[in-house]
């Protein structure tokens, strides 16, 4: 029954649709978290809960869900930076206000003499440039312009020097290509990190379900105990009024008082593994006000008949242990080639 419930409860939604939801929701996380934590201690928690609530609390609010949401938002961000360094980069550069006051040393080629000029100079350059980098060879393309002024405030002249494009290609040679085997090991791991993501969120539905359920069985026994200490009480005291008639003795009164006893031990100790069990549950949804809460158990459990075949494929196609072992095997190849490339000498 309980696997029944887990298969009932599953997240349905798309990832790349979730991821896209949870990354535009980022801004307002922490506001809408802590909205989220009043609206469950004040109205949520004074009603009823049921399975589904639970899970969805404890996928939006748990400790486990914030590290799996942080985990994801990391990988995400870093995937995305790995994808900014695929687009071209605009870059500019540029000396100002260079001063120079001095004396600079001349030759009379005629004579051979030497003398000294008084050289007073300003001089401001600046450089636009765009440049991509091409990932399957490791070089770089840049489409440039220049421009150059000087300033001779002894001669009262200004001089400019411009290129106003320069196309260029810059080639490592004995170099590692690592914009290459990034762009084969980055979408890996960000494909790893969403299926890290969804099964955490799983496995936070299987940790809430198998908490539900406790609760619901401790529930279930101490009502029993309650019932079953009322009906010894009842029995008690039809048993005394007998023994005033005179038609019992005074050793089934004893027993019944004995049975009474007992009943109220098993029924304290039911309440405490209640008290535990709800603790245990609403610890994990991080919901302190839980006193008034009731848990519904779930009546419509689905008929759900799932062949050995079709597990297996889901298995395969959801599992991101294939997409590791993929992962492993890149990092190993680019380990083993690294040093071979970057060597100079054979």
């Amino acid at each position: 029954m309980t696997d029944g419930v887990c298969v009932c409860y599953q997240n349905t939604i798309p990832l790349q649709t979730k991821s896209k939801q949870m990354i535009n929701m980022q801004k307002r996380y922490n506001i809408i978290t802590f909205l989220m934590t009043l609206l469950l201690s004040s109205s949520v928690f004074a009603q009823q809960v049921t399975l589904g609530n639970a899970i969805q609390i404890a996928q939006e609010n748990s400790l486990d869900a914030k590290s799996a949401h942080f985990s994801f938002l990391a990988s995400y961000w870093t995937y995305r930076s790995f994808k900014a360094e695929l687009l071209p980069s605009i870059n500019l550069s540029g000396g100002l206000m260079n001063y120079n006051r001095s004396l600079v040393e001349t030759r009379n080629y005629d004579d051979g003499r030497l003398s000294y000029v008084s050289n007073n100079t300003l001089s401001n350059s600046l450089t636009l440039s765009v440049d991509q980098q091409i990932a399957a060879t490791g070089g770089t393309v840049s489409l440039m312009s220049y421009l150059h002024r000087l300033d001779q405030f002894t001669y009262k002249e200004t001089t400019y020097n411009s290129q106003p494009l320069r196309v260029s290609y810059t080639q490592p040679l004995r170099s590692f290509n690592s914009l290459k085997w990034q762009k084969k090991t980055a979408p890996l791991e960000y494909e790893i990190a969403q299926k890290r993501y969804a099964s955490a969120m799983q496995d936070i539905a299987i940790r809430v379900t198998t908490l539900f359920f406790n609760v619901l069985f401790a529930q279930s026994n101490y009502q029993q105990s309650k019932a079953t200490l009322a009906d010894r009480e009842t029995l008690y005291a039809m048993a005394q009024k007998r023994l005033e008639l005179g038609t019992t003795t005074k050793s089934e009164v004893l027993q019944m008082e004995l049975s009474v006893l007992n009943a109220r031990v098993a029924e304290g100790n039911n309440r405490i593994t209640l008290d535990d069990a709800k603790y245990n549950l609403f610890s994990y949804l991080r919901v302190t006000d839980y006193e008034a809460s009731e848990l519904v158990p779930p009546y419509n459990v689905p008929d759900l008949v799932v062949g050995m075949d079709e597990v297996l494929q889901k298995a395969i196609a959801n599992s991101s242990h294939t997409k590791e072992l993929r992962l492993e095997m890149l990092n190993a190849e680019k380990l083993w080639l690294k040093p071979k490339q970057t060597r100079v000498f054979k």
